[in-house]
């Protein structure tokens, strides 16, 4: 089960470094189309129309990518930090209701995906006339990677040992 484990955590660390790197790539993409546009409004007073489409664009999967690192490292915002937690019990039982919560989120959001990509099946986006479906990708795949994250942390809580008492994963 612990060589599972390892596999699963080294996986999961790839996945985090993948959404790093995308992330990154969009805010520079998203910088590049600002300046692009900053340049072309003020210097030949006429800015393209595709370079704040593809800013959002850019935005859009910046933001998701950012979400499933954020999770990954444990810095997205949390209502409770189970490591302030007092007790060990306290600390296992706050790890399962944010993991819990974090599954009942992502499967709710990928049971919908189906439908929403469906109807934007003909839809393309307005300047850059690409299908508004490659836009809205980074949904369904964020969350299906968050999903990983958290099944990586639900293992790794069910296999702590005597010897991890107080650790927060």
């Amino acid at each position: 089960m612990r060589r599972l484990l390892r596999v699963l955590k080294t996986t999961s660390v790839t996945l985090e470094r993948a959404a790093i790197y995308l992330a990154a790539s969009g805010l520079l993409l998203m910088a590049a189309c600002i300046l692009v546009q900053i340049v072309a409004r003020y210097i030949f007073s006429e800015p393209p129309a595709w370079t704040e489409e593809l800013a959002r664009h850019a935005m859009i999967w910046s933001g998701f990518a950012g979400a499933t690192a954020a999770y990954s490292r444990r810095t997205d915002p949390v209502l409770v930090n189970a490591a302030s937690l007092k007790h060990e019990w306290m600390r296992r039982i706050a790890q399962f209701i944010e993991i819990g919560a974090v599954f009942l989120f992502c499967t709710t959001v990928l049971a919908g995906t189906p439908v929403f990509m469906a109807l934007h099946g003909e839809m393309l986006t307005e300047t850059l006339e690409a299908p508004t479906q490659l836009v809205i990708a980074i949904i369904p795949i964020s969350m299906a990677v968050i999903l990983f994250h958290a099944f990586v942390r639900l293992l790794t809580v069910l296999t702590l040992g005597a010897g991890d008492k107080g650790r927060v994963i």
